[in-house]
C-alpha cells in the first residue's frame, strides 16, 4: 500500500451531502441525529468535517437509535 495515498484519505473534509455516501447518513437525518449530539465533531472553518473524526465518534456511538 502507498503511504501517501493513506495519508490523503486520514485528512479528508467531507460535507454535509457526503454523510451519504462516506457513513450511509441521509442529510436531513445527519441535521436531526448527530449534527448538535454533544461530543460530535464541530465542523471546521469552511464548514466541512474532519472524516476520521467522526468515523470515530460514530464507532463509539454505534447504540443510537434514529
Amino acid at each position: 500500500m502507498d503511504g501517501r495515498s493513506q495519508q490523503a484519505v486520514d485528512h479528508k473534509m467531507i460535507g454535509r451531502k457526503d454523510f451519504y455516501s462516506e457513513f450511509g447518513i441521509k442529510v436531513d437525518s445527519f441535521d436531526k441525529h448527530y449534527r448538535d449530539k454533544e461530543g460530535f465533531p464541530k465542523p471546521e472553518e469552511d464548514g466541512k468535517w474532519y472524516a476520521p473524526a467522526v468515523e470515530k465518534w460514530l464507532l463509539n456511538h454505534q447504540n443510537l437509535s434514529d
